[in-house]
Formats: structure tokens, C-alpha cells, sequence
């Protein structure tokens, strides 16, 4: 079973989102916080494979989260999902090295493509050569 945090304030996002993975791969397990605080404080309790974060967020946003993931859990993986994105925020995700990013609203085929080849290169990094 691989576990996916899904973390935006946007609720109806995260729904649909984790609805889509779960039907697309009844071996993925979704749970969701609607800031990076209470993100960080799942994670406390439940180990995660990937977490998919909105930059733009109440109480803790996605660059503080991304930042308290570098330190206390870098061996996660993250996308940054987002509907609007400049350059700046671009090269901000990349510097704190991000597996990927994402533009809202999303293609599911694409958006579950994508996080199915982050989790098996997370779980067999030796397949992929560079």
C-alpha cells in the first residue's frame, strides 16, 4: 500500500484528487490536511510516500512546509500543485528540490501517471538511468 498526503485548502480539490487515485489505483491509500501545519502533524503519525502540496495555504503555506519536509523527512517525495505559477515560484520548487510540479486544474490520466512514476522510482530509484 502506497500512502499520498494531499494538502490545500481547497477541500474540494483534495476530494476529487484523492477519489480519482483511489479509483485509478485501489493500491494507494489518500489522506489529506488543508494546510502544512496540520500536515506536519499527520506526518508525525503516518508515514507517507509522496505528498502532493498547494503553495498558497492558511496557517502554514507550501514553501514552509516543503522546507520543514527538507529537514525532518527529505527522503519524501513532493509535487507542488498550483493554478498559477511564475518563474520565481518555479525556481523556488526547484531549489528545494520538488519531485515535480503540477498546473491546476489537472489532466487525471497525466496527474496519476505522474505520481504512479514518482512512487516507483521511489521505491526502485536504481531502475531509472539518468
Amino acid at each position: 500500500m502506497k500512502r499520498i498526503l494531499l494538502v490545500d485548502d481547497e477541500q474540494a480539490l483534495t476530494c476529487a484528487a484523492a477519489e480519482m487515485l483511489v479509483r485509478a489505483d485501489p493500491g494507494i491509500e489518500v489522506h489529506t490536511a488543508s494546510n502544512g501545519l496540520m500536515a506536519l502533524q499527520i506526518i508525525c503519525f503516518i508515514s507517507f510516500d509522496l505528498i502532493v502540496t498547494d503553495i498558497a495555504m492558511p496557517t502554514m503555506n507550501g514553501f514552509e512546509l516543503i522546507e520543514a519536509l527538507n529537514v525532518g523527512y527529505p527522503e519524501i517525495p513532493v509535487i507542488v500543485w498550483a493554478a498559477y505559477w511564475t518563474p520565481e515560484i518555479k525556481n523556488k520548487c526547484l531549489e528545494m528540490g520538488i519531485a515535480s510540479f503540477e498546473e491546476l486544474p489537472f489532466d487525471e490520466d497525466y496527474f496519476y501517471h505522474k505520481v504512479r512514476a514518482i512512487l516507483d522510482f521511489s521505491e526502485h530509484p536504481s531502475n531509472i538511468s539518468r
